[in-house]
């Protein structure tokens, strides 16, 4: 009879857990889903260049700086995009792992409990 309530109670709290786990799953997933919908862009582009700036040189010279300027900019902020998308990436296989398998369980839990309950 010990028995039969102990594993009643791990059992229990168990599930409390699982469900627990699976409220912080679909926070993590609506969070997930908001990065993969950004789409390419990072919404940071303000345009703004270090073209005004004051510094000895010819207007060629400096137009040249402002142009070489922008474009390790752009390689910036292209690389900085792919290691997001990278991330996205590799949080989503995570999710899809982890929560799935919470979500197997939660499944048979329910599932159980349905095949227990009033006919």
């Amino acid at each position: 009879m010990v028995n039969t309530v102990e594993r009643e109670a791990v059992r229990a709290e168990w599930e409390n857990w699982l469900f627990d786990e699976m409220e912080k799953c679909d926070q993590a997933g609506a969070l997930l889903g908001g990065l993969r919908g950004r789409g390419s862009g990072n919404g940071n582009g303000d345009g703004s260049a270090n073209e005004g700036t004051a510094g000895k040189g010819s207007k060629k010279d400096r137009q040249s700086k402002g142009k070489k300027d922008k474009s390790g900019k752009k390689g910036q902020d292209a690389e900085q995009q792919e290691r997001e998308e990278q991330t996205t990436k590799e949080l989503a296989a995570w999710y899809d792992e982890y929560c799935g398998s919470c979500r197997a369980d939660r499944d048979a839990v329910l599932g159980g409990r349905e095949e227990l309950g009033p006919k």
